[in-house]
């Protein structure tokens, strides 16, 4: 990631879930935990016993935790003003300094 967006991303009010499997390759885990160090915001959610394809490996165990953590943080994108089509640099333009 760039350095001004590594920048931005940390003035961003917004709550975001890392998602990774258990069994994924380690590459994956080192990304992961460059995320969690970037931004301050950040909750992990590693799914036990799954490898890199959460979704096709435990549907179900994903979909209970990506509800749990949108229960716990409704708010959203959506609740923050920005659209779904905006870029990270747009965003970034916005957030004060």
């Amino acid at each position: 990631m760039p350095t001004k967006l590594i920048g931005c991303a940390t003035r961003m009010p917004l709550i975001l879930s890392v998602l990774g499997g258990e069994h994924s390759d380690p590459r994956f885990h080192q990304r992961q935990q460059l995320l969690l160090e970037w931004l301050p915001h950040v909750e992990p959610f590693i799914l036990t016993g799954a490898g890199h394809l959460l979704h096709v490996e435990q549907p179900t165990q994903l979909a209970n935790g990506l509800s749990s953590f949108f229960l716990r943080h409704p708010s959203g994108v959506a609740a923050q003003g920005m659209a779904s089509g905006d870029t990270l640099e747009m965003l970034c333009a916005e957030l004060p300094r």
